[in-house]
């Protein structure tokens, strides 16, 4: 989520305390969405489509499954 430090001062009314403290929450939030978009990329991955053998997909399911 990209703002203009315009916009930040006028959230935080021109509160300057408020408005670093804004900045890093947004710095997290843009890095927790890029670990999210990784994530799910791999989710999305199986012996069929990664660089995986697919013995090591049957082997992660069932240490998975117990």
């Amino acid at each position: 989520m990209e703002m203009t430090p315009e916009q930040v001062m006028k959230i935080c009314k021109g509160d300057e305390e408020i408005a670093v403290f804004f900045h890093a929450l947004l710095a997290n939030i843009t890095t927790l969405e890029k670990r999210i978009q990784e994530l799910e990329r791999r989710l999305g991955q199986n012996s069929s489509n990664s660089n995986k053998p697919p013995s090591s997909a049957l082997a992660e399911h069932e240490r998975a499954s117990g």
